[in-house]
């Protein structure tokens, strides 16, 4: 008699493992991987297709009516399957899936297809650390919070989550059994990987943890949550960042309204439009708060603007630049603002300006063949301001008079803000992109601060940085387009520990209270134990972080932004 689960089995044995001497292995790992199971070299075809979807109905049938959902792109093929199988049968199912990330353009839509009010089966090829299920479950839950009043979407009930195959025990599974979801599958690797050794393949396996061990916790409650309308979707890139002080949150918006809200519950208190932006971008431009009584930032109009930081009410504004999505900071000492203006004049494009911040006039300007986007840094001690630009130079400057003192050239375009390091004389800066001879290897630069001269370099990065470097005792901690977070010895630039997130990180690492924040593009929010790397909480959103975070030391609240204009105010759990 056929047996379907063992025809399957043996087909993975035979056709999905991969091991490292038969073909070059690339995933996301600090040590060689030897294997891995390649499903998709199965999933596409009739035979096996069949086969799966019988023994799914055989598990489920007497649930129906359900429907089913998956992540793209794996699950899809499983999706419509079960959907094709479900009319042979005369029991119809409606399936839809979720995407990785938000479409960028026409409907922008995260989910495609339509939810029923039938309780919901995730499917997926594998469950290891169950993060893709996760994605899906965070996606549908906001559904159900943002459609209250809507009795289909409100009935969102996930039942189970089904795979071929379970890569860990049960246990681990923590996530899943506190919402009561049922973690299935047809194989355990187990199952697999006996067979395998039976015929003499040492896959050194190393995926199944022990029953004592649990998947990293959620340590965060979301207190309250805001979204506002008008979010560009197509610009993943970091944005205006929030702005904590005195009770009060400060950030802009891709709909052109610049928002103060109450910090305790996320009230709005006042706004202030933008008129224009150019490509549609409004304001990336993060604020400054200006001698604690007024809230400075720069928008796509050209314009830079400083506003009473209670009321909202216009102080001046700055209008020579034509684009502006630098970032402002602020000299008490000088009383002057800094900002990277972006112009539309050949061999002109962008500079540094200094501002009185009391009046609003320019104090001196300095220009850059290339356009801007690299906002300022300050330093009191040394007296200097300094500032990347695209035109691949970090510039230090006087910050009184504006004149050049050094500039260091580097190999890709500066789109963020440098950090100093006013203890060691040292500032820390990269950019976008790779070098001459290895268009992904990319560089972290290290240097003296009064001089310009190269300290090192660090070289352990691919894709280049798009946001600051942070120093955290003696250690210079980065993220990387390479979705990586590195961590560097800051006296003579060797690996401390590296942690892969699995998607690409623009948002800058905040340390608050000796642990380090930090998000990423697949919309996790980590925090991390600065010295070690051991991830110690993940919190999961459904759009992507590209900002850094704010933090209210008094409520000990931190703020959490998405590129969606949302603010999400996290409170640890009791």
């Amino acid at each position: 008699m056929f047996n379907k689960e063992s025809f399957l089995r043996e087909k993975i044995i035979t056709e999905t493992i991969v091991t490292a001497n038969q073909q070059q292995i690339d995933l996301d790992s600090e040590s060689p991987t030897h294997w891995l199971i390649d499903f998709r070299k199965i999933l596409l075809t009739p035979e096996i297709l069949n086969i799966y979807t019988e023994l799914f109905f055989e598990k489920y049938k007497d649930q129906y009516p359900f429907q089913v959902c998956g992540l793209e792109v794996a699950a899809v093929p499983l999706v419509s399957a079960i959907v094709m199988k479900s009319v042979e049968m005369k029991m119809p199912v409606n399936s839809f899936f979720i995407r990785k990330s938000r479409k960028k353009s026409g409907l922008l839509n995260m989910v495609e297809g339509r939810i029923s009010d039938e309780k919901i089966i995730l499917v997926d090829d594998i469950i290891n650390t169950g993060s893709s299920f996760i994605r899906q479950i965070e996606v549908l839950e906001k559904i159900k919070e943002e459609n209250k009043g809507t009795a289909t979407l409100q009935k969102i009930n996930i039942s189970n989550v089904f795979s071929i195959m379970r890569f860990r025990n049960l246990d681990y599974y923590t996530y899943f059994h506190n919402k009561n979801i049922l973690v299935e599958n047809i194989f355990e690797l187990d199952d697999i990987t006996n067979e395998v050794n039976e015929k003499n393949v040492n896959l050194q396996i190393k995926n199944l943890i022990k029953n004592e061990e649990k998947s990293i916790p959620n340590n965060f409650e979301i207190k309250w949550a805001l979204k506002i309308p008008g979010a560009n979707y197509f610009y993943v890139v970091p944005k205006s960042a929030p702005l904590y002080f005195d009770n009060k949150i400060y950030f802009g918006t891709d709909s052109g309204n610049f928002i103060c809200l109450n910090s305790d519950n996320g009230e709005e208190i006042w706004r202030y439009r933008v008129p224009f932006g150019s490509q549609k971008k409004l304001i990336f431009s993060s604020p400054c708060l200006v001698n604690n009584k007024y809230i400075c930032f720069g928008a796509y109009d050209g314009n830079l603007y400083l506003l009473d930081k209670e009321t909202g009410k216009r102080v001046w504004v700055f209008m020579e630049a034509d684009w502006i999505g630098s970032s402002p900071c602020y000299s008490k000492d000088l009383d002057l603002v800094f900002i990277g203006m972006e112009y539309g004049l050949f061999k002109k494009q962008g500079g540094l300006t200094a501002v009185k911040a009391e009046t609003g006039e320019k104090k001196w300007e300095y220009r850059s063949e290339s356009l801007t986007h690299g906002s300022p840094a300050y330093s009191r001690k040394y007296g200097i301001v300094a500032c990347g630009s695209n035109d691949k130079f970090m510039h230090i400057l006087n910050a009184k008079t504006g004149k050049l003192i050094w500039k260091f050239e580097t190999q890709s375009e500066i789109k963020y803000a440098p950090c100093i390091d006013e203890k060691r004389g040292l500032i820390i800066f990269g950019g976008i992109g790779g070098d001459a001879e290895d268009e992904d290897k990319s560089k972290i630069y290290v240097c003296d601060i009064k001089t310009g001269k190269i300290k090192y370099t660090y070289n352990e990065l691919y894709f280049g940085v798009y946001s600051s470097p942070v120093v955290y005792k003696n250690i210079v901690i980065i993220s990387s387009l390479d979705k990586c977070i590195h961590a560097f010895n800051i006296e003579n630039g060797k690996q401390i520990w590296k942690y892969n997130t699995g998607a690409r990180i623009f948002s800058t690492p905040v340390i608050i209270n000796s642990k380090l924040y930090i998000g990423q593009n697949s919309s996790r929010f980590y925090e991390i134990n600065p010295e070690t790397g051991e991830v110690l909480s993940i919190s999961h959103f459904t759009e992507r972080i590209t900002n850094g975070i704010a933090y209210d030391e008094s409520a000990d609240t931190i703020f959490v932004p998405t590129f969606a204009n949302e603010i999400y105010a996290l409170k640890r759990k009791k």
